[in-house]
């Protein structure tokens, strides 16, 4: 039996979309998902890092 992985979607406007697909090709990314990815969990890592810096 297959395991489900969590899964995370966020609609954007087209603006958005744009920015993304243009980001995630200058980064050499496969897709905005890997970008998006990429992104949010070096983000997530800084925000715990400062967090756990300041205690």
């Amino acid at each position: 039996m297959a395991t489900t992985l969590p899964r995370i979607t966020a609609r954007v406007d087209v603006d958005t979309q744009d920015l993304l697909t243009k980001a995630a090709a200058i980064a050499g990314m496969p897709s905005i998902n890997s970008f998006v990815l990429s992104a949010a969990i070096e983000k997530a890592k800084q925000v715990i890092e400062r967090e756990q810096a300041l205690k």
